[in-house]
């Protein structure tokens, strides 16, 4: 199922090491975002949307890390 969950926190939860203000966990299908981020969330969302987009559509990992500026 593709089903995404996204949610919101204070911190994010101390598993998370890819970023302190968003994240997206690909097993459980959810979107882990700060919470308080102004402006910036717009630019957050989208990207981690990208990110599931990426796994739904089971695209190569490397886009995850251009996406990431990785590669």
């Amino acid at each position: 199922m593709n089903i995404l969950k996204i949610k919101f926190y204070n911190e994010l939860p101390q598993w998370i090491t890819s970023s302190d203000i968003a994240a997206y966990h690909p097993s459980s299908r959810t979107i882990y975002i700060k919470k308080r981020l102004g402006s910036k969330l717009p630019k957050i969302l989208i990207h981690e949307l990208t990110h599931w987009l990426i796994d739904i559509l089971r695209l190569p990992e490397i886009l995850h890390n251009k996406l990431d500026g990785k590669n």
